[in-house]
């Protein structure tokens, strides 16, 4: 037995299903003599009804927002209790009121009518809501209507953009959910797929899946649409999926072998095709060539500069075109013609008359000319089947690496600069060394043998020499002893240059000025000073 606290009434299932009210006297429990039934039956005394609207609310979709008006009709405020209330009934069969407030609630919208609001509906909304109200003569108005809810149709897991690979089997999806379950139909160009055409399609997991066998770019690119339909509640969605394999890349270009100059630009290039785009890589002996100032790299393009090429620039690099499908790979030989490096050289000193040897080592690309330059003389290795046009004093001698230079009985202009150039095709470089041809002093210029002097003058005395090195001056007195400026009877001065020194001197007797400079013997010149005689 339910009661309805509102109205004052008490409800029991009849065999039918539907509700008989009876109503409770002011003495005892006794059954009134009408009986009213209601489900889809309207209890009406005297005319006032209870009117639904819309009357049904049938395949309504989850998630939707909607509203069922209970108006009282035909009766006037006086003929009421109280404004029409809603109740839900539940399993249990204790039907649950309605609130004013909540995701399903009651607004009253005047005192004959009140609308069931549904916000968002959800599944566990749906069975059977009542609306009841109370005439002031002791009726009960019932209207009951049934909520049945379908979940619409929704994609999931779709993409609307799918890429199967070139080449390969290939499943489009069209993930569909709804309740009732929709079917699903494939389309292209506006024609139905089936399993039946040429094609050899195949429609598998309730068709939300189609098999492409063998797919190819030029045949199967393009717009497939997928169609889902509920025949019970007449939904219908339709979804465009736009279908572009990928494709794995494929070097169309990479440069050829080549060879560039030491210190200039190389150039190499890569060009790929594939979908998406590949992105191009360079690398050398296994490792990944990162674009910086050495490097200038051009993912895009495939060109890669590489600056200021060395030798340790020169060897195999490999072009690496990678997608997200799979990578391949070229490689490309690059040969680095290296520019002359002529070895310094350190300068030297060669006895005069003795024989000398300058060897100029170099290194760089081949062929390669080499030289050695003196003053307005060059010297080079003859020509094969030609004599050698040098003096007899010189000879040249070439080896791989290396080009000597045979200096013989080496004279006093063999002096000065020697330079060895190297030229290739890349250019040149060069390197140079000085020569000193080095000899004993020998005394050039000095006063005679025998210099006259009267008693109280000073006299000086004075040697010139030639040496290379310069030599060092020695003053002897006839002892053998050496002499040094005193500021009294001796004053020695040499030249800056070393080549002459000069003696002054207030006592007679027999000097000599001495030149060394670790060369050979050293030169010794002696000088007397005599008085000349008084005059008679």
């Amino acid at each position: 037995l339910v009661q309805y606290s509102q109205l004052g009434a008490f409800g029991v299932l009849d065999a039918a299903g539907c509700k008989a009210l009876f109503f409770q006297s002011s003495m005892s429990y006794v059954r009134c003599a009408l009986l009213f039934y209601f489900c889809t039956v309207v209890v009406a005394v005297s005319g006032v009804h209870l009117e639904l609207n819309p009357r049904t609310l049938q395949n309504r979709k989850t998630g939707e927002n909607f509203a069922v008006q209970c108006k009282i009709k035909d009766a006037t405020q006086a003929d009421v209790l109280g404004y029409p209330k809603w109740f839900h009934a539940m399993p249990t069969g204790a039907d649950q009121p309605i609130p004013s407030t909540g995701r399903v609630g009651v607004k009253q919208i005047d005192p004959f009518t009140s609308n069931l609001l549904f916000t968002k509906a959800e599944r566990s909304d749906e069975g059977t809501y009542k609306c009841i109200a109370q005439t002031t003569a002791g009726n009960v108005l019932a209207q009951s209507i049934d909520l049945k809810l379908y979940e619409k149709i929704q994609f999931f897991d779709t993409p609307t953009t799918q890429h199967p690979r070139d080449g390969s089997d290939a499943v489009i999806v069209c993930h569909v959910k709804a309740d009732p379950p929709a079917s699903i139909l494939w389309f292209r160009n506006d024609q139905l797929i089936t399993e039946e055409s040429e094609r050899k399609y195949k429609l598998l997991n309730g068709n939300s899946e189609l098999l492409i066998p063998t797919f190819s770019v030029e045949r199967d690119n393009g717009i497939y649409r997928c169609e889902a339909i509920q025949e019970e509640t007449g939904d219908f969605q339709s979804l465009e999926i736009t279908v572009e394999a990928y494709v794995k890349p494929e070097i169309t270009f990479i440069s050829p072998s080549t060879e560039v100059f030491e210190k200039s630009q190389a150039h190499l290039l890569c060009t790929a095709t594939g979908t998406p785009r590949p992105e191009i890589s360079w690398l050398k002996g296994g490792h990944r060539i990162a674009s910086d100032k050495k490097y200038e790299i051009n993912s895009q393009s495939g060109e890669m500069v590489i600056n200021d090429v060395d030798s340790e620039d020169a060897g195999i690099y490999t072009c690496q075109a990678e997608n997200s499908v799979e990578s391949t790979t070229e490689t490309v030989n690059l040969n680095v013609f290296l520019m002359p490096k002529v070895v310094p050289m350190s300068n030297v000193e060669v006895k005069k008359g003795d024989n000398m040897e300058l060897l100029c080592k170099f290194s760089g690309g081949k062929p390669m000319s080499v030289v050695w330059k003196h003053k307005d003389m060059i010297f080079e290795e003859p020509v094969d089947g030609f004599e050698s046009n040098l003096p007899e004093r010189y000879a040249v001698h070439a080896e791989e690496d290396s080009l000597t230079l045979h200096v013989f009985q080496l004279e006093l202009n063999d002096s000065g600069l020697f330079e060895c150039v190297a030229t290739n095709k890349a250019g040149s470089n060069s390197a140079s060394l000085n020569v000193s041809v080095i000899y004993s002093p020998v005394i050039t210029k000095s006063n005679d043998g025998i210099v006259r002097a009267v008693n109280g003058q000073e006299v000086t005395l004075f040697c010139e020499a030639s040496a290379v090195p310069p030599p060092t001056w020695t003053w002897l007195s006839s002892s053998g002893s050496e002499l040094f400026t005193d500021e009294t009877k001796y004053f020695v001065n040499t030249s800056v240059n070393q080549l002459s020194s000069s003696l002054k001197i207030q006592d007679y007797g027999r000097y000599a000025c001495k030149a060394d400079n670790g060369v050979g013997e050293t030169a010794l010149h002696s000088i007397d000073v005599v008085q000349i005689p008084a005059q008679a």
